[in-house]
């Protein structure tokens, strides 16, 4: 692959995905420059190609018994914008002021109250972040002219607004309805007592 050759992800329904895979590469690049209207030039398959899975998946209890899920235990989605790391990131500092909490009222830091609270914090963001998911990748599969010029338009304010642009990456790494304290300040900076470490000899 050259220094200027660019890699292509398409997202596309199953059906279309296993007929596709299933194609040479140049009759794959010829669909490729088709669906791209030839404004990139003339299109030459480079290298492997693979097809994966988009899908998104939530675990339907975040907590158990003594049990706490975090990360890709807890939620799976595509890797658009990063979401799932920092979904998981969120989940580990939400788990950690939970836990601190008990601590800090003498009680169980593996107990059910602080499970509890620690999955009342996730619900809404993880919620959040699956609809949005969820809703782009169906806006790339509808295939329907008033949705491609929503999307379009979207994207093109992102690129030409900074203000816009701004907002939504803060919100995308930070949002405000669900940012840990711990990292609000600059972004990781504990706060409030974060300096305090956690016994090491209790197990959640």
């Amino acid at each position: 692959m050259g220094p200027r050759a660019p890699a292509l992800v398409w997202l596309m329904s199953n059906p279309e995905a296993k007929r596709r895979a299933a194609l040479t590469d140049p009759a794959l690049a010829e669909e490729i420059e088709r669906q791209s209207q030839s404004m990139l030039g003339k299109m030459r398959i480079d290298g492997a190609r693979g097809a994966f899975p988009i899908a998104s998946q939530s675990a339907a209890r975040m907590i158990g018994r003594r049990l706490a899920l975090i990360g890709d235990a807890a939620h799976v989605f595509p890797p658009i914008g990063a979401q799932g790391l920092n979904l998981g990131l969120r989940d580990a500092a939400h788990l950690i002021e939970a836990a601190r909490g008990a601590r800090d009222d003498g009680g169980d830091i593996g107990g059910a109250p602080a499970l509890a609270h620690y999955a009342s914090a996730r619900r809404l963001d993880v919620a959040f972040r699956a609809g949005a998911v969820n809703a782009l990748n169906s806006s790339l599969l509808a295939g329907l002219p008033p949705v491609d010029f929503l999307r379009g338009f979207g994207l093109a304010a992102l690129a030409t607004v900074g203000p816009l642009r701004r907002f939504v990456m803060r919100e995308g790494v930070a949002p405000h309805f669900s940012t840990p304290k711990m990292m609000r300040a600059g972004l990781g900076t504990p706060t409030g007592g974060a300096n305090r470490s956690l016994p090491p000899t209790r197990r959640v």
